[in-house]
């Protein structure tokens, strides 16, 4: 199991949890709010921390390049309409 899944698991229960302790049980605000909190801590904090590494190491991925691709694509496009071919 991927982190991603793991953290995807882990949002659906927290969110599975706090429904119920809100609607079924009828539990206070801190109560049915808990859930939500830790499923936050417990998923997000390595989140975050794998993205600060990446920033750190300025590994963005494929992101730019595909901007990238796209900016020469539009540029394209308005030189062939510029010239009258499309």
């Amino acid at each position: 199991m991927t982190g991603e899944s793991r953290i995807a698991i882990i949002g659906a229960l927290g969110v599975a949890a706090h429904l119920l302790l809100r609607y079924a049980f009828s539990a206070s605000t801190a109560v049915y709010q808990a859930p939500l909190l830790l499923a936050l801590a417990v998923g997000g904090i390595p989140l975050a921390w794998e993205l600060a590494q990446k920033l750190w190491k300025r590994d963005f991925g494929s992101d730019p390049t595909v901007l990238d691709h796209g900016h020469l694509q539009h540029d394209q496009g308005l030189s062939d309409s510029r010239r009258g071919d499309g």
